[in-house]
């Protein structure tokens, strides 16, 4: 009838609106850029069903005589879809390179399916006649024959095999070696530090070393000034010696000039008997000395350079007067000068002082 008729018709247009639109949403989704360089994973098959979780062990009871070409048809299509992620990587990092847009998904559908030539570049032509590497691995996967492959399909097989047990020891070199090498780093640098540590102690010690001895030698040499001294003082009252002749004695002479004076020898402080405070600020005084190049460094008083500079002023006025009022060219060329010599040093001494004073 007419209403069945009526009926049939819309409902073959409502087919025909449902394919259209579902042939326009995979024309949007082919035209959508990818966010990943994952290819699809390849379907499950038998093999993955009986494999274990983990990677079967060399001579385990998995891998014989006759689930060989099984589970190297499972490793094959493995190795191809890392394959196709590794070039999936390349092309998009030549277009962020190029500054390009991502692919889509169509253009990567498509770039995969030409994979296979990418990956054997010298079975391009045996790619392009037909032959497909990776129905050949699902159908070794799916329990086919081995020998029932096509001569190029088994020579794709094993030389995907041999390229990923080429990387594999690659890897494992690289690995390898950067352990190694991260392993005698670090052995040396633990040498390094042993070795510094070790020159700071024999620093440390050598320092402390010289620095008592050094504080030996000074209260040694006081005690000689101090009894040289007493000598003068005492040879002012009796008169049994000269000045000159004092001047004369050695430091053995003096140590044994009496009983007193030796056993005050015997007494001053060894240089182990000297504290650590004592002997590191010597320390610091041995390296200031060293920093400035000199035997002895004296640390003075802004008051005691006053007095220096007071007493250098005097000397210096004293000489001027010895010139008296004498006029300059009476005295030369030679006497101008060291007159000027003198008036220039007064004026740069009080000049300081009173900067000194501000």
């Amino acid at each position: 009838s007419d209403d069945e008729s009526d009926d049939e018709n819309d409902v073959n247009n409502d087919i025909d609106e449902i394919g259209s639109n579902t042939v326009e949403q995979k024309i949007d989704e082919n035209e959508q850029p990818v966010k990943s360089t994952i290819p699809a994973k390849p379907l499950p098959t038998l093999v993955d069903l009986l494999l274990p979780p983990g990677k079967p062990l060399v001579g385990s009871d998995i891998i014989n005589s006759f689930t060989w070409p099984q589970i190297t048809g499972a490793s094959v299509c493995r190795l191809l879809h890392r394959y196709k992620r590794l070039r999936n990587e390349v092309d998009d990092s030549i277009r962020d390179a190029k500054g390009l847009a991502p692919m889509s998904i169509g253009e990567r559908k498509q770039r995969e399916k030409e994979s296979i030539s990418r990956i054997f570049t010298e079975s391009v032509g045996a790619a392009r006649s037909g032959c497909n590497v990776e129905e050949a691995a699902n159908s070794l996967s799916c329990g086919v024959n081995y020998l029932k492959l096509g001569a190029v399909e088994r020579l794709c097989i094993l030389k995907i095999l041999v390229d990923a047990a080429y990387d594999s020891l690659r890897v494992h070199e690289i690995v390898d070696s950067n352990y190694k090498q991260r392993f005698s780093a670090v052995k040396a640098l633990d040498a390094e530090e042993r070795r510094a540590k070790r020159e700071s102690r024999e620093e440390i010690a050598t320092a402390d070393h010289a620095a008592r001895e050094n504080l030996a030698a000074e209260a040694r040499d006081r005690f000689l000034e101090e009894k040289r001294n007493e000598l003068r003082r005492l040879n002012k009252q009796t008169n049994e010696y000269s000045d000159t002749v004092i001047d004369e004695f050695t430091d053995e002479d003096i140590i044994e000039f009496d009983d007193d004076n030796k056993a005050e020898y015997a007494a001053l402080p060894a240089p182990q008997s000297f504290n650590k405070s004592e002997v590191n600020k010597m320390v610091k005084r041995m390296q200031e000395q060293t920093a400035f190049n000199a035997s002895r460094v004296f640390v003075i008083t802004l008051d005691q350079i006053k007095d220096r500079d007071v007493e250098e002023v005097r000397y210096l006025e004293a000489k001027l007067k010895e010139f008296g009022d004498v006029d300059v060219y009476q005295l030369g060329r030679e006497g101008s000068r060291r007159l000027e010599r003198l008036k220039r040093e007064i004026e740069q001494i009080k000049s300081s002082e009173n900067t000194n004073v501000q």
